[in-house]
């Protein structure tokens, strides 16, 4: 059985439990520990067959997976780029780290040919694209 999530609602954390009804035997369920300690929310899932529907049922979060989806692309999207990892693709200006202790430096050109600016004071450690679009004038 997978390891279950904490209560959607409260962040508590979840029980498996089982019932037994003459008629079709014995069912699962998993419940917020809240529930059983009647503290926070009282929410459960219904009753399953096996433990592995039961906890299946209480770990799908399809909206939380999609915005931890979306999370996760938008960190690896705007995240610091080694320039041993690889150079930008094509002309422009970059927010880029420089060693020596010269630091960040928001407005480095890169060229075609895979130079930055000739008057650079550290070699370029990481880049990365500014953002896509300035602020608008509402933004401002």
């Amino acid at each position: 059985m997978s390891e279950l999530k904490p209560c959607p609602f409260c962040g508590q954390p979840a029980v498996m439990d089982n019932w037994w009804r003459s008629e079709s035997g014995t069912v699962y369920y998993v419940k917020c520990e809240g529930y059983v300690k009647g503290t926070g929310c009282r929410v459960s899932t219904g009753a399953y067959a096996t433990r592995e529907e039961a906890a299946g049922n209480w770990n799908t979060r399809p909206i939380e997976d999609a915005l931890q989806a979306e999370i996760d692309r938008l960190k690896a999207e705007r995240r610091w780029i080694p320039v041993s990892e690889r150079l930008p693709e094509k002309r422009g200006a970059y927010y880029v780290y420089l060693s020596d202790d010269f630091g960040f430096r928001p407005d480095m050109d890169f060229f075609e040919n895979g130079d930055w600016n000739s008057y650079t004071v550290g070699d370029v450690t990481h880049w990365m694209p500014p953002p896509a679009e300035p602020p608008s004038e509402e933004e401002c």
